[in-house]
């Protein structure tokens, strides 16, 4: 087996049992930022993360830098993206997972 993968078999396992729906391969790149619960980031405050998966209640990502708490991810271009808030609720090394919301 090749390094990836090995490393696509860990990132494809469910080893605790948590997911109750489908997730579908997600590879776009998105924008990330923090999110206080009231005030809309700036522009300079996202930064670039790459999709992984989806699914109804989440979506998965890889960064290098995982984010604590409440976010705000940015998908689409900046002159007609969509904005989500969401709660980071699970972080592997490489890898986030956020429950996401309509913003």
């Amino acid at each position: 087996m090749s390094r990836s993968e090995a490393i696509q078999k860990v990132l494809d396992s469910d080893p605790d049992g948590r997911r109750s729906q489908t997730r579908k391969p997600f590879a776009d790149n998105l924008r990330i930022a923090p999110y206080d619960g009231s005030t809309h980031p700036d522009d300079e405050d996202f930064y670039e993360v790459s999709g992984k998966d989806l699914s109804a209640s989440g979506m998965g990502f890889f960064t290098p830098d995982p984010p604590k708490g409440e976010i705000v991810l940015a998908l689409g271009d900046r002159s007609a993206s969509i904005y989500l808030t969401g709660t980071v609720v699970h972080v592997r090394p490489g890898f986030s997972n956020a429950n996401n919301n309509t913003l």
